[in-house]
């Protein structure tokens, strides 16, 4: 992953389209994704059905306004996941989008065609193959603590480019190495390449995330292209300090600036939220019953 020059940043404090209109049409061109390059893969973050005002997930309306936006710009749109549970199809009914996506001519449906890659750092994984064909991909998560790794923005996001059980597996086999699992998390970052990830904080989440946390109004979208320099900044507006994420990076040779020295262009950013981010209490990454007590127990049990 190369750094870039600047973190774009804009305000925007509802998901009404005469606000969120814009602020999507600025970040896009900031990405050069103004201008088709032919068939783009939208990667949102879906996981499973849940009420929207829950902030799990994506938002409809800011995957419809992107979808609108680069149906706009000429491109033929693919909105596709792997949910950890459930079609990405019916949890976009439930949400209320489907239709008004079909109505842009897009294509909706799961990540399909499963490759078997083996990663850099060891594991293979069924990775999605329209994750690797796609012209362009751009990356859509939700701005979320989560209690398992600390926070799920840009690279946990695509974790979900791996296929069906592949995800759990991985928990099973390499759950009880943290480190390890966070080096495969960059691996598979670095395989998907997004094209640019767009970053949904309009709503954020706190607390015991991914799913049963507590809804936080932020106020902003962000985008950029290296998803580790987006988690480093916001990360850092969270309140983690110090993550084993950028430790376990470094040590792969990636080096990324601390936080203050990541440019920001576009709207003012608070240095800090006031009142701070409820952070969540580790849980262990392995779905093994035993290992998950041992896990707890090591001195080394920490985002």
């Amino acid at each position: 992953m190369t750094v870039p020059d600047r973190i774009h940043v804009r305000f925007c404090p509802s998901y009404e389209e005469g606000r969120l209109g814009p602020a999507v049409r600025g970040l896009l061109a900031a990405g050069g994704l103004n201008r088709s390059g032919g068939r783009i893969l939208v990667k949102p973050n879906l996981v499973r059905k849940i009420p929207v005002d829950r902030a799990g997930t994506t938002h409809p309306l800011l995957i419809v306004s992107v979808a609108r936006a680069l149906w706009e710009a000429g491109w033929s749109v693919l909105v596709a996941d792997s949910p950890g549970m459930g079609a990405t199809r019916s949890i976009l009914e439930a949400a209320g989008c489907l239709g008004a996506l079909e109505e842009l001519g897009a294509e909706v449906r799961d990540l399909g065609d499963p490759r078997k890659i083996r990663l850099p750092s060891g594991p293979a994984v069924p990775l999605s193959g329209d994750v690797l064909e796609s012209d362009a991909l751009l990356n859509l998560p939700k701005w979320k603590t989560h209690c398992q790794v600390g926070f799920t923005i840009a690279v946990k996001n695509l974790y979900g480019c791996v296929l069906g059980f592949g995800k759990a597996m991985q928990h099973v086999r390499r759950g009880h190495q943290y480190e390890a699992f966070l080096s495969m998390l960059l691996d598979i970052a670095e395989v998907a390449a997004p094209r640019w990830t767009l970053v949904d904080g309009i709503i954020a989440m706190e607390g015991r995330g991914p799913l049963t946390g507590t809804p936080r109004e932020a106020g902003f979208l962000f985008a950029g292209a290296d998803p580790l320099v987006l988690d480093r900044v916001l990360s850092h507006r969270m309140g983690f300090e110090s993550p084993r994420l950028f430790e376990v990076a470094a040590r792969r040779g990636v080096s990324v600036p601390d936080p203050e020295e990541i440019p920001l262009e576009g709207d003012a950013l608070p240095a800090a939220f006031d009142p701070p981010f409820d952070l969540p209490a580790p849980v262990p990454l392995t779905f093994h019953p035993l290992r998950r007590l041992f896990s707890r127990k090591a001195p080394e049990f920490r985002f």
